[in-house]
């Protein structure tokens, strides 16, 4: 055998048709993984935004607990409660007068009714002294 012969055999690349299929199944795999990366990538995005949104919900519910453990603590005193009764349900306590401002921005005070008034007159006469008024 020559050394050209034996030169040529040894630095004598693969046949082409054994790589053709290994480069295809190379950039196929990349391709895949690229998009695949993408996908990922996307993924953690709208997880992250929710993350986000989920965290702006929970700062929300934390502050209106904090608001309704205030109102309970405050509810519990019987000075709100006495002041719901009085504001709210326009309750008096005993041998007490209740004091009804009439007219809006007019400071004139409804008359006082005392617990042993007179008795009321009735109602039709109530509309005639309404709707005609003596003068």
């Amino acid at each position: 055998m020559s050394a050209t012969t034996l030169h040529d055999q040894s630095t004598a690349s693969p046949p082409r048709s054994s790589v053709r299929p290994l480069l295809l199944l190379v950039i196929g795999l990349c391709l895949v993984f690229i998009v695949t990366y993408a996908l990922r990538l996307e993924s953690r995005d709208r997880m992250e935004a929710a993350l986000v949104e989920q965290q702006q919900i929970n700062a929300q519910a934390v502050a209106r607990g904090a608001a309704l453990e205030k109102q309970l603590q405050s509810a519990s005193k019987a000075s709100y409660m006495d002041e719901l009764a009085r504001v709210k349900l326009r309750l008096v306590k005993p041998n007490e007068v209740l004091l009804i401002p009439v007219g809006g921005g007019v400071s004139a005070v409804a008359p006082v009714v005392e617990a042993e008034a007179a008795p009321l007159p009735p109602i039709w006469r109530q509309w005639i002294s309404f709707l005609f008024p003596r003068s």
